[in-house]
């Protein structure tokens, strides 16, 4: 079930599972189902270089779960750090596609909001 973009948390929880699911390879719940074209193409682009194994988009979230700094931003914050740095290190371009921008709500992207930019900024070191 897709949640409506003016809701940018649950509407990234959603795609966020969605992505999860894809990097372990188990099947989706009905709740986290790509139904939407946008959200199954954003969800399983093919990256253009190999994945190495630390830039999963699990890891980058367990990194900042044990990191206090993201405990600063929103958690829709964190989970689209985690995915623009999971598709910028797979080589995605773009790394924030219109599709994620209006799906998460976080359209301006990291050039334009300064918490994104910081929490990517964190989710990069």
């Amino acid at each position: 079930m897709l949640v409506p973009p003016h809701d940018p948390d649950a509407s990234l929880s959603a795609l966020l599972d969605a992505a999860l699911l894809d990097q372990t390879h188990l099947q989706p719940s009905p709740r986290t189902r790509c139904s939407a074209p946008t959200l199954h193409s954003a969800c399983h682009s093919s990256p253009s270089t190999p994945q190495e194994p630390d830039a999963s988009l699990s890891s980058l979230l367990d990194a900042a779960l044990l990191d206090p700094e993201f405990l600063n931003y929103r958690p829709s914050a964190t989970a689209a750090a985690a995915l623009y740095t999971h598709r910028l290190r797979r080589g995605d371009t773009p790394p924030w596609p219109a599709a994620l921008a209006l799906l998460t709500g976080w359209a301006g992207g990291v050039e334009q909001d300064a918490e994104l930019a910081a929490a990517v900024g964190g989710m990069q070191r």
